[in-house]
């Protein structure tokens, strides 16, 4: 059987999203805020949580899901179009959320806002990534139609109820983490690897031009 180009045998697909990845050292600022906030008395990460690493932090920009692996590059090209000359925006990362909500936790995250010196480039941003998984065929789901585009980073996520002790403390956390990324990343969610759940394909760079 013949391979596609990027490893993948031909008619199979990968699990993809295109996003943004924290600096290293933003990274491990959050993972040491967060870590010691969700895990019990004992320091045991609770049953029915898992807390994710600090290599494993991203923003998603936009989550395709399972795309066929033979066009894959031809979104990686779509995205080197898109995003050619785009100016990075300039992100805080700052409070904290759940989705759906704190008493009902399955995701917790910390959000991510536009800061005021570079208005309205992350939503060029996000349109752009858009555009380029339109060109491949991807359908936007109807959910995601009618619900406004909220930026965070998934810290958590709680797998069963009950399984969140440090919810109280972890929803008065602030980061107030200053972050200009550098680059766009084509993801491949990989669940059976926890080592690397989320692996970057490919990267375009973004134009840093603070201001």
């Amino acid at each position: 059987m013949s391979g596609d180009p990027n490893g993948g045998p031909s008619g199979a697909t990968r699990r993809l999203f295109i996003g943004l990845k924290p600096p290293e050292d933003e990274a491990q600022r959050l993972a040491r805020r967060t870590g010691p906030t969700l895990r019990d008395d004992g320091g045991e990460v609770p049953r029915g949580m898992r807390i994710y690493p600090e290599h494993d932090l991203h923003m998603t920009l936009c989550f395709l899901g399972a795309v066929d692996a033979k066009r894959v590059p031809t979104l990686e090209a779509a995205l080197r179009e898109e995003l050619r000359g785009l100016n990075a925006p300039e992100l805080v990362i700052a409070g904290t959320g759940a989705f759906p909500d704190l008493q009902r936790p399955r995701a917790l995250w910390a959000g991510v806002e536009e800061a005021d010196e570079s208005p309205g480039r992350l939503a060029a941003l996000h349109n752009r990534v858009l555009q380029a998984a339109f060109s491949i065929g991807w359908k936007r789901p109807r959910a995601d139609r009618t619900r406004p585009f909220r930026p965070h980073i998934t810290l958590a996520r709680v797998l069963r109820d009950g399984a969140a002790p440090g919810l109280a403390v972890f929803g008065r956390l602030d980061f107030a983490q200053r972050w200009l990324p550098i680059e766009v990343a084509l993801f491949e969610s990989r669940p059976d690897r926890p080592e690397e759940r989320y692996a970057a394909l490919s990267a375009v760079p973004l134009v840093v031009r603070p201001g």
